[in-house]
């Protein structure tokens, strides 16, 4: 709805178009599936080339599931973590 794919969403975000810096989601049709593309800044934060762009992960997470037996936890991969490191974010919500 906020038409901001997850970072490593290489499925969907190639639907996700802009005009006029606004952005606009394509039809599936019209949008066929390539690697997501970042800007150069993003990539050198990430320590990433183009080429290797196509082998990031998604980067999309379910911290915790609440359950009638109690909530269930999981804690951040390793490739999230890296990743909220090299972009100076904390860890914690």
């Amino acid at each position: 709805m906020l038409l901001c794919p997850a970072l490593g969403d290489h499925q969907h975000s190639s639907r996700v178009g802009k005009v006029l810096g606004v952005p606009f989601l394509l039809p599936p049709e019209a949008a066929p599936t390539r690697t997501q593309v970042l800007d150069e800044e993003l990539l050198s934060r990430l320590g990433l080339s183009s080429q290797q762009l196509q082998r990031l992960p998604l980067h999309l997470h379910l911290q915790q599931l609440l359950l009638p037996q109690g909530p269930l936890c999981a804690p951040l991969p390793p490739h999230f973590l890296r990743t909220l490191h090299r972009l100076g974010l904390p860890e914690e919500p």
